[in-house]
């Protein structure tokens, strides 16, 4: 994402943003927005009591991933639903910092301690038609300077990785893309792992101009929508998030880790 605004009332739009009426305020899919925050209670619907560990970002499908940092591919993988809903199919990937200079783990394997990971979700090849197709699959990889990303391949900030992934849009509202970034860190115990604010990470150079745009962009969709509970900026930690990081523990055997919030 390149371009949060400034809002244009005639288009209803917000830089790469469209304000869909269709689809967030009419459709039968009612989300929060455009933007997903970090840490947000009852994401999904269907499971209240879940909170969100990325930024979301929901888009038309024919938009572009830049990489956010320069780095060293961890891991790529395929999200795979066979083809039977719209959400899926398409690419994670998982980029780790220059300064880590540990050979990729091997696949199926967890990174090793002390991992930091920036994790973008849901991307598709700059091959893949847009918008999705049913029930096509396009899983052509992701390539850079035309070859494949692999892990251990170095990347530049501001690269073009592809087109956001695919979001079932039933209504035909338009809004078909979605792309989700998350920061991640691995533990001693591999059964602890932590997400943090990615808002918080930004470059000092670009933070202030990036937290204002987001700012500026949750004060006027909840104009837009005429609703000015739909963010919480007053308990956000920055703009974007309503936590600092939380600690994941998977050693509970319970369906979902245990969290622990932390502002």
């Amino acid at each position: 994402m390149d371009n949060f605004g400034p809002y244009d009332s005639h288009t209803e739009t917000s830089g790469v943003f469209h304000f869909n009426r269709a689809y967030f305020i009419d459709g039968p899919q009612q989300v929060v927005g455009p933007i997903l925050d970090f840490g947000r209670l009852g994401y999904k619907s269907s499971q209240p009591d879940l909170i969100s560990g990325n930024i979301e970002f929901r888009v038309s499908s024919d938009k572009l991933v830049y990489a956010p940092i320069d780095g060293i591919v961890e891991k790529i993988g395929w999200h795979s639903s066979g083809g039977q809903h719209a959400d899926w199919d398409d690419w994670g990937i998982s980029i780790k910092p220059l300064a880590d200079r540990r050979p990729p783990s091997p696949l199926g394997n967890a990174p090793p301690p002390n991992t930091w990971l920036v994790e973008i979700d849901h991307v598709v090849s700059l091959d893949c038609p847009r918008p999705r197709v049913m029930p096509e699959i396009c899983d052509t990889p992701l390539t850079l300077e035309g070859e494949e990303i692999k892990p251990g391949r170095e990347i530049k900030a501001g690269q073009i990785l592809g087109y956001v992934g695919n979001l079932a849009d039933y209504g035909k509202t338009g809004l078909n893309g979605r792309v989700e970034i998350q920061i991640n860190r691995t533990t001693d115990d591999w059964w602890v792992t932590e997400g943090h604010c990615p808002i918080l990470f930004l470059d000092k150079d670009v933070s202030s101009i990036w937290t204002v745009a987001i700012e500026n962009y949750m004060s006027d969709y909840e104009t837009w929508a005429d609703n000015t509970e739909i963010y919480d900026e007053n308990n956000m930690v920055v703009p974007g998030c309503n936590y600092s990081n939380v600690t994941y523990d998977q050693s509970t055997g319970t369906k979902y880790a245990s969290q622990e919030w932390v502002k």
